[in-house]
């Protein structure tokens, strides 16, 4: 309440200025001002409401400067990427011949992820830059533009309750700069004096090939004081908890539903060798809040596919056996936040009861998950606590720091536990070094593939472990910022298999409202608008989410459900493409950041309303949330060739985060909702692959959903097949 009534007064405040008789300029200026006090004041009464105040979770932001392979696309790296890192976001700052640098930013253990799930030959291949760090200020100076604003009376209120969320949710990121600049309001929105040096993965280990194996965690991006120390706790607690998850490949989205579930919202997990990389399996380790039959029940089936658990009483094993892994938790917490920010930190643990915690995992299913995976080939005896740590005798453990290329990791330690019965515990610590805990009177081994091997039998075994430190997998607190409450009808996407379309189809149909609209938006995805219906929302996981139905089921935002009933049709897809103000073409270029800034704004759909008004975005000013100030999702035409539908589309995502195709409306075209980017990356698909792309200046923009997964070429190629199939019966058709 007290929220709504100072919105109102800062609404009343702003509204006599901008409409007195003052100069524009005075009153712009003023007007900015005054909203900006406002929001900052709302903002503090937003973090004092209950389920609303931003975690303090560490995030990772850096670049990865990723090889570019001759026999292969980005596309396998792009859907590695998405599925199994947990990147909050991504952006191309640059594309060479041979290397591409994309800013990421994701949960404070995103580069072991990356070696773990994407450092693999053929897929991403990290490639040493000629520098430790990327200079954002060389990027945004080179696309600044000049935004143009729009004011409706009724928008004032409304704009404020946005840029107080704005305002909440940049204190949720740990800032590059100190001493963050805000634009003044007739500068350039990309214009920033401020250092902006953000580092390069990787680079340190690159440029220094013989580090000491193991001894740094891989998550220490930032350097740490020398003098951190650990105090000695011997007590175990008793909520740890072990969970094993079949398969080397297990999306991102399944560690964090488990990390829903602990007391502090983290989860470290460790990789269960056996025999070969596929029939390996991951252990998960937590501090758990709730029960282990509440963890299998919320996340087995459609995030951890065959997961099982260990008793509590084994799994305590693994903190006497790694006594500094648990520690890295607090030591990750204190070493990024200020005092007072720690104090709240202290009280920001899971406090959610078990009904509040299915809707936040729900929200996450129908957000992010994807395709179903394979079934894993190896027995689950291989990954018990028997056939694991039970068989490591604690007096004769040996560990075996090894040392190898990106493409041969595997390769080596496979040559190293050749002889080995059962599964062993496998540590990456960085991108080329690993640890392998094992036991017994092993002799020195010779394997080609691995440039080092370093072998420490106990007692120095036992001390390297006791000093061992990983960094923790820590999400952020779920807010209700992020949340949708007042939704009254649902956009929900559907992805099939050719052979599957009916089935799926009809699934979705009869578990939704008979009312349902349906849309084909390409030959092997559909998309649903239907009423509000909690239970029905339910049942569509559990009954048509599968491989001979729907392969996967994505809730998109409202407004894209709105906007394709109410706007989109084969003539508007033409008259867009015909605007020459705001069409793409190779002689047509536009120069900044496109689509431009000045837009017509789609709200939130959520606690305010969902209608499309005039809002002037670009007035929400630099701050800490991103290094790049473009953060708009917009909707965008194109056209393309009669055979380059598919590599059109395909081009446009992976250089940018599209979060949404449409390939049926029209025959040589259709339009995307994605995010702006530089001209100059959208430059390298315009002329040869896309023949032009087109804006319309009365379009929509909205900034980029929260926790929405981006569209990858999985879920196309099944079109491109369709596609083909058409062609060759057109063909035999015509050779009759």
């Amino acid at each position: 309440m007290k929220i709504r009534v100072i919105g109102r007064y800062c609404a009343e405040l702003t509204s006599n200025i901008c409409y007195s008789k003052q100069p524009l300029n005075t009153i712009e200026e003023q007007s900015m001002w005054r909203s900006r006090v406002c929001a900052l004041l709302l903002a503090l009464l937003v973090l004092q409401c209950n389920g609303t105040r931003p975690s303090y979770a560490h995030k990772v932001r850096g670049v990865l400067s990723v090889g570019i392979n001759r026999d292969s696309t980005f596309y396998l790296c792009q859907k590695c990427l998405v599925q199994f890192l947990g990147i909050a976001r991504t952006h191309t700052l640059e594309v060479r011949s041979d290397i591409r640098f994309l800013l990421v930013e994701g949960h404070s253990d995103i580069l072991r992820a990356f070696v773990s799930f994407c450092s693999v030959p053929h897929i991403c291949t990290i490639k040493a830059a000629s520098s430790l760090f990327y200079d954002i200020n060389h990027f945004t100076h080179a696309h600044h533009q000049q935004p143009q604003h729009f004011y409706e009376p009724d928008t004032i209120e409304e704009s404020l309750f946005q840029l107080a969320e704005f305002e909440v949710s940049t204190k949720q990121v740990i800032p590059f700069s100190t001493n963050p600049l805000y634009k003044k309001h007739d500068l350039s929105t990309f214009i920033r004096k401020q250092a902006a040096n953000v580092p390069i993965f990787f680079s340190k280990e690159l440029e220094k090939r013989h580090i000491a194996p193991g001894m740094k965690s891989l998550g220490e991006v930032r350097e740490r004081s020398s003098s951190t120390t650990f105090q000695d706790q011997k007590a175990i607690d008793s909520s740890i908890q072990c969970i094993v998850i079949p398969g080397m490949l297990t999306f991102a989205t399944c560690r964090e539903c488990l990390a829903m579930h602990s007391k502090q919202f983290a989860v470290r997990c460790y990789f269960l060798f056996h025999k070969s990389r596929k029939t390996s399996a991951q252990l998960c380790v937590l501090y758990g809040k709730f029960e282990l039959t509440d963890i299998v029940e919320n996340c087995n089936r459609e995030f951890c596919a065959g997961m099982f658990t260990w008793e509590p009483q084994d799994c305590q094993k693994m903190d006497y056996i790694f006594p500094m892994h648990r520690q890295m938790l607090q030591a990750q917490k204190t070493s990024d936040t200020s005092e007072s920010e720690l104090n709240e930190a202290r009280s920001d643990e899971n406090a959610m009861d078990l009904a509040s915690l299915k809707h936040i995992v729900k929200t996450i299913a129908f957000k992010k998950i994807g395709k179903p995976l394979p079934k894993v080939e190896s027995s689950l005896d291989a990954f018990t606590y028997l056939n694991t740590l039970r068989m490591v005798d604690p007096n004769s453990y040996i560990c075996i720091n090894i040392t190898a290329k990106q493409s041969a990791r595997w390769r080596c330690i496979k040559c190293v536990l050749k002889s080995t019965d059962g599964s062993r515990l496998v540590l990456l610590s960085s991108l080329q070094h690993s640890m392998i805990l094992t036991y017994g009177n092993r002799k020195a081994v010779v394997c080609n593939s691995c440039r080092n091997i370093q072998m420490l039998h106990s007692p120095s075994c036992a001390d390297f472990l006791q000093k061992h430190v990983q960094t923790i997998e820590t999400h952020e607190k779920p807010s209700e910022l992020h949340l949708p409450t007042t939704v009254h009808a649902y956009c929900i996407v559907g992805y099939y298999s050719p052979s599957s379309k009916n089935k799926c189809t009809v699934c979705m149909r009869n578990v939704l409202s008979p009312e349902s609209k349906i849309y084909a938006i390409s030959d092997v995805s559909i998309m649903i608008e239907t009423q509000k219906n909690e239970q029905a929302f339910d049942e569509l996981f559990m009954i048509c989410h599968a491989v001979k139905k729907c392969a996967r089921i994505q809730q998109v935002p409202h407004a894209f459900c709105s906007v394709h009933r109410s706007q989109i049709s084969v003539d508007s897809i033409q008259r867009s493409l015909q605007n020459g103000r705001h069409i793409f073409t190779e002689k047509n270029t536009p120069v900044g950041i496109w689509p431009p800034q000045t837009h017509r704004f789609v709200s939130k759909v959520g606690k305010f309303t969902s209608q499309t008004k005039i809002y002037p975005q670009s007035e929400l000013g630099i701050g800490s949330e991103t290094l790049l100030p473009y953060k708009n999702i917009a909707l965008v035409y194109y056209r393309h060739e009669a055979d380059g539908r598919f590599d059109c589309i395909l081009c446009l995502i992976e250089h940018t985060e599209v979060f949404f195709v449409d390939s049926k409306t029209a025959s040589m075209g259709g339009y995307v909702w994605m995010r702006q980017a530089p001209s100059n990356i959208f430059k390298l698909c315009v002329g040869k692959i896309c023949t032009s792309l087109a804006y319309d200046a009365h379009s929509q923009q909205m900034v980029r959903p929260v926790g929405l997964r981006q569209v990858t070429r999985d879920d196309i190629v099944l079109d491109k097949m369709m596609l083909e199939r058409k062609r060759q019966r057109g063909r035999r058709a015509l050779a009759r």
